[in-house]
């Protein structure tokens, strides 16, 4: 597996693999990004900003997409405004084990790489199986946040 900064050309391959996340979670009873107007929010047009602007990171097997990853430096959800890295939109081919992991740990590199000494993210506050997720990685929960269609725990990760 390898991941790369995305290109606009990766851009219909990131929405499609989003989209086939949320299908996946239909299938089996998540209320998450499929409940929440997820594609309504982050619009084909703010993909390829962030792409544009080198937000987004793609993991490729056999040059077939298999996941992606945001990292921001900024994050509205964290009313500190600290200057971390912030993980979004973390999304794997449903059924490729392990490809999430690498993602947070590359960004987790990256983050050392630019000298911070921690790393954000936040997860669904009713998805428990995700929070145990994150939280076998060294992702613990700091606060909550919300909007109209979301509740979440905001968690961060010491950098050593």
């Amino acid at each position: 597996m390898d991941i790369r900064l995305a290109e606009i050309s990766d851009l219909d391959g990131i929405i499609a693999l989003i989209q086939k996340r949320m299908d996946w979670m239909d299938e089996v009873g998540l209320c998450q990004w499929n409940k929440t107007n997820y594609l309504e929010e982050f619009t084909k047009d703010y993909f390829e900003k962030n792409i544009i602007e080198k937000n987004f990171y793609i993991a490729e097997e056999d040059g077939l997409l298999i996941g992606t990853i945001a990292l921001f430096r900024q994050d509205l959800r964290w009313e500190d405004g600290k200057e971390s890295v912030y993980i979004h939109h973390l999304t794997a081919e449903p059924g490729k084990a392990g490809v999430g992991r690498k993602l947070v740990e590359y960004a987790e590199q990256y983050a050392k790489n630019m000298h911070f000494q921690m790393i954000r993210l936040d997860s669904p506050a009713n998805n428990q199986k995700l929070s145990d997720y994150y939280e076998s990685m060294g992702y613990m929960p700091v606060g909550r946040c919300a909007n109209s269609f979301y509740e979440g725990i905001l968690r961060e990760k010491k950098l050593l």
